[in-house]
């Protein structure tokens, strides 16, 4: 599974800096990339002002089926967002092996 913004592939190139996503995740067209990123972002604002003083982060766990699960931050001593969607695609039976993760920060 990637952790850098729908990267799912050692070879690709990064994309610091760019206006653009990668067109590079395994079996994701960009546009769709794009969208999950947004929506990431989206579920990161959900965690804004709770905190403090990590930041607000949301991810997007998108598996090889196309199911999707969400996670935002949880205030101080509580999860990650990364975590919080792994648990939430356990709860829901989603196989995250070979999943992409769009994380609206990197770790």
């Amino acid at each position: 599974m990637s952790r850098t913004g729908g990267h799912s592939s050692g070879n690709c190139p990064s994309f610091a800096g760019s206006t653009s996503l990668p067109s590079c995740a395994v079996g994701v067209p960009p546009m769709h990339s794009e969208s999950f990123m947004q929506q990431a972002i989206v579920v990161a604002a959900t965690a804004r002002r709770r905190t403090s003083p990590n930041p607000w982060v949301g991810c997007v766990l998108v598996a090889a089926d196309g199911r999707t699960a969400e996670g935002a931050t949880e205030p101080p001593g509580g999860r990650h967002a990364e975590r919080v969607a792994l648990d939430v695609a356990a709860a829901a039976g989603i196989d995250v092996a070979g999943a992409t993760a769009y994380v609206t920060l990197e770790p």
